[in-house]
This record gives C-alpha cells, structure tokens and sequence, in this order.
C-alpha cells in the first residue's frame, strides 16, 4: 500500500521514502554506536575497579606484614636469643620485595585506565611510601641507631596507613557514580560511604607497636563448664 502511494506521489515520494529509509539506518546505527561506546566505557571501568581492589588488597598485606614484624621485634627483647624466632621474621620482612612488586605492577595498570590526576597522584604516593627499615633481623636493640630506625619504621607504618586510607576514600568518592555497575542496582551515597568506613577499618586496625609497651600475652581459653 505504502509503495503504491509512493508511485502515485511520483519522484518526490520516493526521494521521501529514500531519506527516511536512510534516516531509520543511521539512527541504528547511531544507537549502536553509543551502545558500543557505554559498553567500552563500563568495561573499562570494571577494569580499573578490579585493579583498585587488588591494589588496596596487596597494600593491605603490606600493612599486616609490617606490623607483625614490629611486633615480632618488640617481643624479641624479652626472650632468650636462641628462642626469638628470628627466621619466621625473616620471612615476614623478605615478602616486602614481592608487596613492592605488586604494587608497582598494579599502580601501572591504575595509570593506563585511570583519568583522575588526584588519585594517579595518590596511588604513587602509596607505592613509594611503602615501610621499610634496613637490617631489621635479627634485633640489635641499643646498638648504633637501630632503635631510632625502629621508631622511624614504626612512623613510616603510620603514614603509609593514611596514604591509603586517603587514597580509598578518594577513590570511593571519584567513582562512586560507577558502583551500580558491579552490585547490578545503585546504591545511596549513605551505603558508599559506610563502604568506605568498614574498607577503611581493615586497612587501619590499629596503632602501630611501642618498643617500649610490652606485648599482651593471649587470655588462657575458659574452662570447660
């Protein structure tokens, strides 16, 4: 019907009928573009998500290891040389070179598909501000300037903790508007940043050790009723 009434209408109808059978074509095509372009986009943010969680989850053995091997040192003073436990030290402080490793592989990533300036600043600052105290094992407390390299150790601690809190809650706040992405549903900014606290709080459990606080010895278990 719709091809006889264009005959009818003569040449006109049908240069009418050409341009909006080329008009449909280039809105879908159109719409696929964009589609493409969304799908490239939400790809490569997931991309970049994935890499800040890895990034925060390596970071984060980093802080355990240094604390444990702050602890470690400080209980070394009060126990017989022979029974310090010098080699599981050495083992805690030897995995540094591999959370270095780690961190300067994913801060590359991060740099290839991250866009936000502050936080490609922030990442780099947590890669370099990685804790490290020279000839920490075995102790050689009272010996040339090992305690005072200990207690920088310990402020090192400290300040790679708030680089990386500040770098997590940065992140949060950047790329909060993707999150729906990765849950399937968009969740309140009240959701985000409870998020944002509970991350934190792995990240940071607590105060770095004092040389000079004694270490608490665990509570014997309850006796059986």
């Amino acid at each position: 019907m719709l091809f006889a009434q264009t005959i009818q209408a003569g040449p006109l109808g049908a240069i009418n009928l050409l341009f909006g059978f080329l008009g449909g074509i280039g809105v879908a095509l159109l719409v696929q573009v964009v589609q493409a372009y969304f799908r490239h986009r939400h790809y490569l943010t997931e991309k970049l998500l994935d890499r800040y969680a890895e990034f925060l989850g390596v970071a984060s053995l980093a802080v355990d290891d240094a604390t444990s091997l702050v602890s470690g040192l400080v209980f070394s003073r009060n126990v017989p040389q022979e029974a310090a436990g010098h080699s599981e030290l050495s083992k805690v402080n030897s995995r540094r070179h591999e959370r270095r490793r780690d961190l300067l592989r994913l801060s590359f990533q991060i740099r290839l598909l991250e866009t936000n300036v502050d936080l490609l600043s922030k990442v780099q600052e947590v890669t370099d501000s990685l804790p490290f105290m020279a000839f920490a094992v075995p102790p050689s407390w009272h010996e040339g300037n090992y305690n005072e390299r200990f207690e920088k150790y310990q402020n090192d601690i400290g300040n790679f903790k708030k680089k990386l809190n500040a770098l997590t809650s940065a992140a949060f706040k950047v790329h909060a508007a993707s999150k729906f992405f990765r849950v399937g549903r968009f969740r309140t900014p009240e959701a985000a940043k409870q998020s944002a606290q509970l991350t934190t709080a792995y990240v940071d459990p607590g105060a770095a050790v004092s040389p000079n606080v004694q270490p608490q010895q665990p509570s014997p278990p309850p006796e059986a009723l």
